[in-house]
């Protein structure tokens, strides 16, 4: 006869393993939490010396391992190559801590994947500020070609910049070097000129001289006398007749005999 029972209820099932041995199968929890409370409470005591596992939603079949104090995974397998691809441990819910700033800890996969390409997406954004900034498109190296020759085509900020700079101030040097031309010109034009010069007012030297061996002269155009003045006092006056040529001189000039 065939007994047919619509609900068994049992706290543990004992599967034969190994000879005499008998594992068990008891339990089946909604979440690990659930799972792991229910051991630390007491509600749950695992059998020593043997397999003790219990079902968990969403986790499959977990067995209560007494050297973590943790209910592990049975099949590990695929745990494990997930936990190696994702660099992670098996059971982690998130990536856990990165050095950087731009994915926070603890972040899913999706999570970290968005928060990078949210970042990338700022920088090309940044990127076009800055060739419109600079006047030429994305990825290029130089800042293109000039119309002037100042500048060479084909140059970075940093080489456009010294040239610019190198540019200006040799123009001031220029500009000094000009300045200094125009003065000396004004200054020479005030001079008298080196071949019969004339002077406005008097000419002082501690000595006068004919060169080589020819005479000493000094000549007045239309004047017809020559005073010489020692210690700043009218000393000799030499006096041409007008009508003989013959020179008259007169101590003390003028005023003298």
């Amino acid at each position: 006869m065939t007994t047919v029972l619509n609900t068994l209820g049992v706290t543990n099932l004992a599967l034969r393993g190994a000879g005499t041995e008998y594992h068990r199968i008891s339990r089946v929890f909604r979440t690990l939490a659930e799972a792991t409370a229910a051991q630390g409470s007491g509600d749950y005591v695992p059998t020593s010396g043997v397999l003790n596992m219990v079902l968990i939603l969403g986790e499959g079949l977990r067995y209560w391992d007494f050297t973590t104090s943790a209910f592990k995974v049975v099949d590990t397998s695929i745990r494990d190559k997930v936990a190696a691809l994702t660099g992670t441990t098996q059971d982690d819910e998130h990536l856990g801590t990165f050095s950087g700033s731009t994915i926070p800890d603890s972040s899913t996969i999706k999570a970290a994947l968005q928060t990078l390409e949210t970042t990338l997406e700022a920088v090309d954004i940044d990127t076009d500020d800055l060739a419109a900034l600079t006047g030429i498109a994305e990825n290029i190296t130089n800042l293109g070609t000039f119309t002037g020759a100042t500048i060479a085509d084909s140059q970075s900020v940093k080489q456009a910049l010294q040239s610019l700079e190198t540019a200006t101030e040799l123009r001031a040097t220029i500009a000094d070097v000009d300045q200094n031309e125009a003065d000396a010109d004004a200054a020479i034009a005030l001079r008298a000129t080196i071949d019969s010069p004339a002077f406005t007012t008097h000419a002082a030297s501690p000595e006068w001289r004919a060169s080589g061996t020819g005479h000493l002269k000094l000549r007045a155009v239309t004047g017809n006398d020559l005073n010489i003045y020692l210690a700043d006092q009218e000393t000799l006056q030499i006096t041409r007749d007008p009508s003989t040529g013959d020179p008259k001189f007169t101590a003390k000039g003028g005023s003298g005999t």
